[in-house]
């Protein structure tokens, strides 16, 4: 027979992955069937090329020898005689425990004892099949997902419950999830079991959140197949750029300015915290830079429950404009208190 080309029968470039193959496999799988097409010599025969084509690209090593030298490489394969896609036969052919799926049989067993991997595919394409034929599998569980969520500063600080949109799979009403109706693809879902739905969730963030870190919501994946459990929510946190606070891990830093006068004569002053303002005392001769701790100020830790500290440090700031007479005050004040900041240091 004629060499055939076992990537154009999956329909995928000969650089394809091995998710790429297998997703074109399930794909067209689930077309030709013979369960989906009784009766059909046509679609009987093309699903015994892509099943064989799949086998060998599947696996490393036969795809290997296969792009070293075509399906004539394969001649003989699973102990059929000449024709590479002759394992898969009809009811009664071929030797090596063939299984019998409704009447059509594949051999699975010979291929360098290593088999062909299909069954577990099968299961998979036909997830949604219900009753006790060779389709049936067990409810496997749906998919995870992500979901980008924006806090402040604030909001990480205390915590907060809010309300995310986001689609979800879910079992298809139609079909109730078995993704078929009678001997056809259930034409809501395709044939998948189920269907994209929007969602409101509400879900609670905990206080402590950083940037990276991921917030797990049970249950709030994408539903399983054939009414299997859901898979689970991952909330993935980004933060907002705060205009005052800098966070350092557990810790907040803030820059706070004070008047002259309040760093030579000392002074208590209103400063702003994530959980609203609070009194510091300056101390006389406090210096511009100096930094103070405000303990327990911080972000808490999520999971010790202790908190960080607030460090402010103060940078001493003058008056825009300074008139005559505040000027020859200053420099009574240095004539009275000669000092080098440059030497001391």
């Amino acid at each position: 027979m004629a060499e055939k080309d076992f990537y154009q029968i999956l329909g995928v470039a000969r650089s394809a992955s091995e998710e790429e193959i297998k997703k074109a496999y399930r794909k067209l799988a689930r077309k030709y069937h013979p369960d989906m097409n009784p009766g059909n010599k046509q679609m009987e025969e093309r699903f015994k090329e892509i099943s064989a084509a799949y086998s060998v690209l599947s696996d490393a090593e036969k795809r290997r020898q296969y792009d070293l030298g075509g399906s004539e490489r394969f001649q003989g394969f699973g102990g059929q005689g000449s024709d590479p896609f002759s394992a898969y036969t009809r009811s009664g052919a071929g030797a090596g425990g063939p299984r019998d799926f409704q009447g059509f049989r594949f051999d699975f067993g010979d291929a360098g004892g290593a088999g062909f991997g299909l069954g577990d595919i099968f299961q998979e394409v036909f997830s949604g099949r219900t009753g006790s034929g060779p389709f049936r599998r067990r409810n496997p569980q749906g998919e995870d997902l992500e979901y980008s969520l924006e806090l402040g500063l604030e909001e990480a600080a205390s915590g907060v419950t809010t309300k995310i949109n986001l689609a979800r799979e879910v079992s298809c009403p139609a079909c109730l999830g078995s993704g078929g109706q009678g001997n056809k693809p259930c034409p809501q879902c395709g044939g998948m079991g189920r269907v994209n739905q929007p969602e409101n969730i509400q879900v609670r963030i905990p206080a402590g959140v950083d940037e990276g870190s991921r917030v797990r919501v049970p249950g709030k994946g994408n539903e399983g197949s054939n009414g299997g459990p859901p898979g689970d929510l991952f909330l993935s946190i980004r933060m907002r750029p705060h205009p005052r606070f800098d966070r350092q891990g557990k810790d907040i830093r803030l820059e706070v300015p004070i008047s002259l006068s309040e760093a030579v004569f000392g002074a208590k002053i209103e400063v702003p915290t994530v959980e609203g303002s609070v009194k510091m005392t300056i101390p006389p001769g406090t210096s511009s830079g100096q930094q103070f701790r405000l303990r327990g100020y911080g972000m808490p830790e999520t999971k010790k429950g202790s908190r960080g500290d607030q460090l402010v440090r103060v940078k001493i700031v003058l008056p825009a404009k300074l008139d005559e007479k505040s000027r020859e005050l200053i420099r009574e004040f240095e004539r009275l208190n000669p000092y080098d900041p440059r030497k001391e240091n």
